[in-house]
């Protein structure tokens, strides 16, 4: 159907069909009922009709119908007036009428549908009285409240947050009802946690993350001189006031930037926050750099160049002294992150200046200036790593090493593909551990290997660097992941101190190599059975690991079980077993839950597992 072109004639049609019998009647096809009111739910988002249009003219009356009547009413048609409904806040207009038509649907419909008020102040502590309500739908189908929760999904949360309950309260009483007897994950539970409450989770935590700390901002630009009514009222042409305040804005940012560098370089900062304000600077684009800074960074002649004059070089050498790796595995797993973002900027100022405004003779094209840096950055590192004889310093230069070689593959820098397999033999062979082939051997024990290679600090940045490298690799490779496989397969093993962290970068390196064959345009099955079968065993029956691996392999599922899933209903990956992996994250860390207190932080912390 073509909604544009047809829609015209055929939406009478369809609320003449609608008008022909009642909802729970049985005159007219169910079947023609639903493509009716999918029909106007099509008119009004191609904006041949409005929401409130619809809904006085025909809508209000029939969903009246619906819940008086005496017959059950199909299931599909209560998911297709909530689709409408979906539609409302989509697309609102600012009018008070518009307004008061989309909180009444808000109020009146989806919330009470779900049985959803907000507690007034009498009732803060007695969650039973916000969440017992009578139900609006009697009988209500677990597809008609995901439904339901795909509507209150679809407007803005801050026009949510008065109306529901606290949100600790709204997780485990709302969207999870069942987490209070949640000893083990159903697939029922599973199935209900998708689609709509999964939207509506989404929703609110992408808008908590983005306005956590947006006000400081936002005051700070205000004291500085920028209209933010301008700038968040936006506008369509060149010049105009929304443009001139987001240039403002930019200043503003720059200079922030700028101080936080100058701060670092200069020594002028706490030693404390030195790590700090290094990898803030590192992940500092360059189009906010200080304008002399910036200038030099984007256009040099390699021909009479040398890499110490470079800003780069300096800020390499800086960030390799002050970037400490912190003992809080989270952190720890960002330390090739920080490298990927400073060299991607410094080589992608360099591809983006104009071929005339390179300077030298001939004004080559910018690409040479890039594999210049590029070919001696790396030469510089190798140096460094060569000579580096304390494990801090090593593993500090293996991540910008990872970071240098990622940043230039993803830049389709020449000579950079080949590199990342050179890499992978250099970080195993050369600062990987050692380990037997007997069984009845240890790690270490027929090599002769370096306090390097023994390094708890080296072994973490070997293992998340080779997983950051089997990223730029092709699936049909199998030899090099099979060798990287083995090598976190090994080192997850043999790292059975909790104290170790080598063991969370086998682990993490470990989904990290699983994601990227998931979402390689040609997955290599075999490959993702085998990583799957690894971490899925490890998660079932963590006997044989460290619960810092664990730790690691747990993060590191969440980042890609949604693809994974995805992937495994495809292809039937039988090692994906969904069920028992949560329940054996969800039971490994939540062991040490007080009684009391706890059955509320159970109830809590599962419903958090599961999202």
């Amino acid at each position: 159907m073509k909604p544009k072109e047809h829609g015209e004639d055929l939406l009478p049609m369809a609320i003449s069909i609608l008008e022909l019998d009642a909802p729970g009647g049985a005159d007219t096809l169910v079947l023609s009922k639903r493509l009716a009111m999918d029909v106007i739910n099509m008119c009004i988002e191609v904006d041949i009709t409005d929401p409130r249009a619809i809904w006085g003219v025909h809508h209000a009356q029939y969903a009246k119908q619906m819940l008086e009547s005496p017959s059950p009413v199909a299931e599909s048609l209560w998911i297709q007036l909530f689709a409408f409904f979906k539609l409302v806040p989509m697309k609102s207009e600012d009018t008070d009428v518009y307004q008061q038509f989309k909180h009444d649907i808000l109020t009146s419909y989806i919330l009470r549908s779900l049985s959803i008020t907000a507690p007034t102040d009498d009732q803060a502590d007695d969650l039973v009285a916000t969440i017992t309500k009578p139900k609006l739908i009697k009988n209500i189908s677990p597809k008609i409240k995901c439904a339901a929760f795909d509507a209150l999904a679809s407007f803005p949360p801050p026009e949510l947050y008065p109306l529901i309950p606290l949100p600790v309260d709204f997780l485990t009483n709302v969207l999870v009802p069942e987490a209070d007897s949640l000893v083990q994950v159903s697939p029922q539970v599973l199935e209900s946690l998708s689609g709509g409450p999964s939207s509506l989770l989404t929703g609110l935590l992408f808008h908590e993350i983005d306005n956590m700390r947006r006000a400081v901002f936002k005051a700070l630009a205000t004291d500085m001189g920028v209209n933010r009514n301008a700038l968040e009222a936006g506008g369509g042409g060149e010049g105009d006031a929304a443009d001139k305040e987001l240039g403002k804005a930019r200043r503003i940012l720059k200079d922030l930037g700028s101080e936080g560098r100058e701060k670092w370089v200069l020594g002028k900062s706490a030693a404390a926050v030195r790590s700090g304000l290094a990898a803030a600077s590192l992940f500092l684009p360059v189009s906010l750099l200080a304008d002399d800074l910036k200038a030099a960074s984007s256009s040099f002649d390699p021909s009479t160049t040398t890499l110490p004059r470079l800003t780069a070089y300096k800020d390499l050498v800086n960030g390799l002294r002050d970037l400490s790796i912190s003992d809080h595995p989270l952190i720890r797993a960002e330390a090739v992150t920080v490298w990927i973002a400073f060299w991607m900027s410094r080589l992608r100022a360099l591809v983006s200046v104009p071929v005339q405004d390179q300077p030298g003779e001939n004004n080559k094209d910018p690409m040479t200036s890039v594999e210049w840096l590029f070919k001696n950055s790396l030469q510089e590192l190798e140096k460094r790593l060569r000579e580096a004889k304390q494990p801090v310093p090593c593993a500090n230069v293996i991540f910008s090493l990872v970071g240098l070689v990622s940043a230039a593959s993803s830049l389709s820098v020449p000579d950079a593909s080949e590199n990342v397999s050179r890499m992978i033999s250099l970080l195993i062979s050369e600062y990987g551990r050692k380990f037997a082939v007997s069984s009845s051997a240890t790690a270490d024990q027929n090599f002769n290997t370096s306090e390097l290679q023994k390094s708890d600090e080296v072994q973490f940045a070997v293992c998340l660097g080779l997983s950051y490298l089997a990223r730029l690799l092709f699936p049909t490779d199998e030899v090099s992941f099979g060798v990287i496989i083995s090598q976190l397969q090994n080192e997850l093993m043999f790292s059975v101190s909790d104290d170790s962290q080598s063991g969370f970068a086998a682990g993490y390196g470990a989904t990290i190599v699983l994601h990227s064959l998931v979402l390689s345009p040609s997955p290599n099955v075999p490959l993702i059975s085998q990583l799957t079968s690894l971490v899925s065993e490890n998660l079932l029956d963590p006997t044989n690991i460290s619960s810092t691996a664990f730790c690691g392999l747990a993060i590191g599922l969440s980042n890609c079980l949604r693809d994974l899933k995805e992937f495994a209903d495809i292809e039937s990956v039988a090692e994906l077993n969904v069920d028992g992996v949560l329940n054996a994250i969800v039971d490994r860390f939540l062991l040490s839950v007080e009684e009391e207190e706890g059955k509320r932080m159970m109830k809590w912390n599962r419903v958090l597992c599961l999202c």
